[in-house]
């Protein structure tokens, strides 16, 4: 009988080598990679979330800074035009004769209705003390909530992933927004307030393009907010309008139907706000806001040498306001102005290419989609705003007045719309090259304004002793103007004073009567001693 062949788990393949021998090293080689593998996808995973514990820890960095800047600088007292708001809404209110449409009076001649404003009044005078840093941590949260829903928006764009990419955007946006390179935006409250507004209308930009629903209930909620939006916004309302309008054109062109169905909706609302509030403004007796535009001595400001001075405004306060770059570079700075200018024109240029590049010649997941006319509608947001301050302030004040510092709250708005393209285009492109200059581009991007931004931070909390020292000067000056209402304090009136000092002898006793009556500001104890103001307030 012949003899069996050996088992195949130990046949002999040469040299003392079975196949047991060569299963056993595949196996080795098996677990080596696979080990390997887990070990990278392990190292991965420790990494992203060590990215994303500094990405979040750089954020809440730059958000604490901001807080407490500005809710141990931002003027407590009653400043420029907040003794209207007093003499309007205050007298009124403890008289028993304030009236719901009076929360949308204004001055006409380029003045604007405020109601939500003047309701923050109310609640401060009500329980604070008529103290206004309620209305800073009031606007400090809209203001917060703006990068996150910029945040927010990328994250959905990437179909509720997150990313490094994502991370670095959100970092540039974070640090340009809650930068403290205006300090009026953190002193003055009224300033903040109006990123209530802002936070309004990029909200209900994003429900347009993010959203996007067809129907006849959905039509009638944008139709709704756009109605409250003329109400609270007044005229920025229009600019909201166009620039979403403009932005859901080039999306659905030339998808006629389509597109005029989307615009009818917000049209409508904006119509019924319109008239409302023009009812409002007649049943109150007040002027036009549009009475404040002087579209021809802005046009000749444009067409003059004065256009380069208007352009570097805007371009530079970006990233860079006058002061600081004066604070940088004592007596010339312009060395910051210009190149800043520059580096802002050349993102937008490259913002618009980009999103013609790939709205019109490259097909995009909806949702990348949605983010670039998202990002397109904010810039034309911002354009208009900027246009309409071109035209109200720099006829009278000229092309310098672009300089103020509280604008900065607006030009700033910018890079939220330009850190969306450099997204897109780095998730756009499939040339690996390309994606990593952009990649790289935008890294430099985000730590260079991360370091200017740490100048602007030693810079404000260098200075924030005089801000203090300023408010004990203005509650000193209102303490004599108290002493003696028929007369005005020695020496001009501090700016922020200005329009209570210009008050008749008579108007100004009776507001001092009625804050000191209703225990408002430095005629209040708890007031004077929660801001350490020891004044002689009899």
């Amino acid at each position: 009988m012949p003899a069996l062949a050996p088992a195949a788990s130990t046949a002999r393949l040469g040299d003392g080598v079975t196949s047991f021998d060569v299963r056993r090293e595949k196996l080795v080689e098996i677990y080596d990679l696979a080990h390997g593998s887990v070990r990278k996808v392990t190292d991965n995973v420790l990494a992203r979330r060590a990215f994303s514990a500094i990405l979040f820890g750089l954020l809440a960095l730059i958000a604490a800074n901001a807080l407490v800047f500005g809710a141990l600088h931002t003027n407590p007292l009653p400043t420029e035009d907040s003794w209207y708001f007093i003499r309007s809404i205050l007298f009124p209110y403890y008289e028993g004769s304030l009236r719901f449409i009076d929360l949308f009076a204004h001055r006409g001649g380029g003045d604007y209705s405020q109601p939500i404003h003047r309701l923050l009044l109310l609640i401060s005078a009500e329980n604070f003390q008529l103290d206004f840093r309620f209305e800073f941590f009031v606007g400090y949260a809209a203001l917060l909530l703006i990068p996150c829903l910029a945040a927010w928006a990328l994250y959905v764009s990437n179909k509720h992933r997150g990313s490094n990419t994502i991370g670095v955007c959100a970092l540039l946006i974070f640090a340009v927004t809650l930068s403290l390179s205006s300090l009026n935006i953190y002193t003055w409250s009224l300033v903040m307030l109006g990123y209530i507004n802002t936070l309004f209308a990029f909200s209900i930009l994003f429900l347009i393009f993010f959203v996007n629903r067809d129907g006849i209930a959905w039509r009638v909620v944008l139709a709704l907010l756009f109605c409250a939006a003329a109400l609270v916004m007044d005229s920025s309302a229009i600019v909201l309008f166009l620039s979403a309008a403009l932005a859901i054109a080039m999306r659905d062109l030339p998808d006629y139907r389509r597109a005029a169905l989307n615009i009818a909706a917000p049209a409508i609302g904006l119509i019924l706000g319109v008239v409302a509030l023009n009812a409002i403004t007649s049943a109150l007796s007040l002027p036009n806001t549009t009475a404040g535009l002087d579209i021809g001595g802005a046009l000749k400001l444009i067409l003059s040498s004065e256009l380069l001075t208007i352009l570097k405004a805007i371009l530079s306060g970006t990233f860079v306001s006058y002061d600081l770059a004066e604070y940088l570079a004592p007596g010339n700075p312009d060395a910051y102005l210009v190149p800043f200018a520059f580096l802002a024109g050349a993102l937008h240029i490259g913002f618009w290419v980009v999103y013609v590049f790939f709205t019109r010649f490259r097909r995009m997941p909806a949702s990348q989609a949605a983010l670039l006319h998202y990002a397109a509608a904010i810039m034309l947001f911002v354009y208009g705003l900027v246009a309409g301050m071109i035209l109200t302030r720099t006829p009278i004040y000229g092309a310098g007045y672009m300089f103020q510092p509280r604008y900065a709250a607006v030009y700033q708005l910018a890079i939220i719309p330009v850190a969306f393209a450099f997204y897109a285009a780095v998730r756009g492109f499939n040339w690996r090259p390309a994606r990593h200059s952009l990649t790289i581009v935008l890294t430099l991007l985000t730590a260079g304004t991360a370091l200017l931004q740490l100048e602007a931070s030693e810079r404000a909390w260098a200075v924030g002793g005089y801000v203090n020292v300023f408010i004990k000067n203005q509650a000193e000056q209102m303490a004599v103007i108290d002493a003696s209402p028929n007369l005005l304090p020695p020496g001009d009136c501090i700016h922020t004073v200005a329009p209570f000092c210009g008050l008749a002898p008579e108007e100004r006793r009776r507001l001092i009567e009625l804050m000191r009556a209703q225990d408002l500001s430095i005629y209040s104890d708890r007031f004077r001693r929660d801001h350490r103001l020891f004044v002689d307030i009899e």
